[in-house]
């Protein structure tokens, strides 16, 4: 036998040996089975602490026992819808232009996703970016200041069949905060899901697709305002991140992977969390309606930073910054009488940065864009990097500019609506 029919001999046995090791582990993974006794207990555990941990103060089940229910339930109902769409989404990786190379292996995959599935990043990259053509008009100055740098200009771009698995498990996710949330709400809080501000109506529709343009035009302001100052420069238009892939179709994809960020984030936060929260601390400590819903407010804020912390690039200034958009989205809420608004500014905010502009979202990668824009190599400070633009000083401004338009556009005369079933909240002073 050869040299080369040795190294190929070699390679097969590699390859069996691979294929068999990951047969064993699909045929031993206990991911399903865990997962639904998780959710089974987390149940049995509601309907415990409404027998059990009573408060006659609140004349429900107490708030930290609800608050701990909350917890295990979004993680238990997120995780395990998230992992059930996974499946067909691997299935359907196949049939996207160019995702021959990213379908899922021929042997049996297990239930949860693999570490490629979940990576925020592709590490080592495997798309050129920027493409040659684009990199060969940026400026001297900026390629010397690449030179040495793996990822010089910061964006993470991955193809559209990794974006349709990355969707498949958020809209799952999405799925079980609707779950947890409901399940909450009907057994243990005693009130009905459309209290937490999800109604869906003319206003609502009308609330949300404000809280589109609102979101949109901020994230145009910015980038506008980036591009002016030279810390951003613009590539071209309509830039698909592997060019043997669907503009289109990969857009679509974004499109429903934010919207099921929004939903994912908006409804158990700014829903659930918030008011609850508020209820509870006017039914504790005796606090006014505005001090409760501004311990609620800062309390929901600092828990939607830290969820981001993990995320790619992030830095204390866009952690602090996240807090500063946690409180918007809590005014949203407060302001307009439902989840309405501060869906669609969600949306929006991240459609556009994403999508529209080209720019990572809180370290989201992207993998189609309307316009492609390329950050300096070296102010990462002044433009967020990998976090994107949350991650720079603009976006306080936009997040204050966000609130004042929120304010002219509604006032304050729908205040206190979304408390009319929250009546610690409805009477305090």
């Amino acid at each position: 036998m050869g040299k080369k029919e040795r190294a190929e001999a070699a390679h097969k046995q590699k390859e069996q040996k691979k294929l068999e090791q990951q047969t064993s582990a699909a045929q031993n993974d206990t991911t399903l089975p865990v997962l639904a006794v998780m959710v089974v207990v987390s149940i049995g555990l509601v309907i415990f602490s409404n027998v059990v941990f009573q408060s006659e103060t609140e004349g429900r089940a107490h708030f930290l026992a609800r608050v701990l229910c909350f917890v295990l339930l979004e993680s238990g109902f997120t995780t395990l819808f998230s992992i059930l769409l996974l499946q067909p989404a691997r299935a359907g990786v196949g049939l996207l232009p160019g995702g021959g190379e990213a379908a899922a292996s021929d042997g049996p995959q297990p239930w949860a996703p693999t570490d490629a599935e979940t990576a925020s990043n592709e590490e080592p990259p495997t798309l050129l970016w920027p493409h040659a053509a684009d990199a060969a008009r940026l400026p001297a100055e900026w390629t010397r200041a690449a030179v040495g740098k793996k990822r010089p200009y910061f964006l993470n771009h991955v193809r559209g069949s990794t974006r349709l698995v990355a969707a498949a498990m958020r809209v799952g996710q999405a799925a079980g905060s609707l779950c947890n949330v409901a399940v909450l709400s009907l057994l243990l809080d005693r009130r009905p899901v459309a209290a937490l501000g999800l109604v869906p109506s003319a206003t609502f529709l009308g609330d949300l697709g404000a809280g589109v343009a609102v979101g949109v035009g901020l994230i145009s302001a910015l980038t506008a305002v980036e591009l002016r100052l030279g810390w951003v420069r613009r590539l071209g238009w309509f830039e698909v991140a592997d060019p043997a892939e669907s503009f289109g179709l990969n857009l679509l994809i974004d499109c429903t992977f934010h919207a099921a960020v929004a939903l994912n984030e908006e409804l158990p936060l700014r829903g659930w969390l918030l008011l609850n929260t508020a209820e509870a601390a006017a039914a504790h400590f005796g606090l006014g309606r505005a001090a409760s819903l501004l311990c609620a407010m800062a309390a929901e804020s600092v828990v939607f930073a830290s969820l981001h912390a993990g995320s790619p690039g992030a830095t204390r200034l866009g952690l602090l910054n996240l807090t500063l958009g946690g409180c918007a989205a809590a005014l949203n809420v407060l302001l307009t009488g439902s989840l309405a608004f501060s869906l669609g500014w969600h949306w929006g905010w991240n459609i556009a940065m994403g999508n529209l502009f080209g720019r990572s979202t809180s370290g989201i990668p992207i993998s189609a864009t309307l316009l492609s824009v390329a950050p300096h190599p070296s102010k990462a400070h002044l433009h967020g990097g990998t976090f994107g633009p949350e991650g720079g000083p603009l976006a306080p401004v936009a997040y204050v500019v966000g609130m004042v338009a929120l304010y002219l556009i509604y006032g304050t005369s729908r205040f206190g609506l979304v408390h009319e079933a929250f009546p610690f909240l409805a009477n305090a002073a």
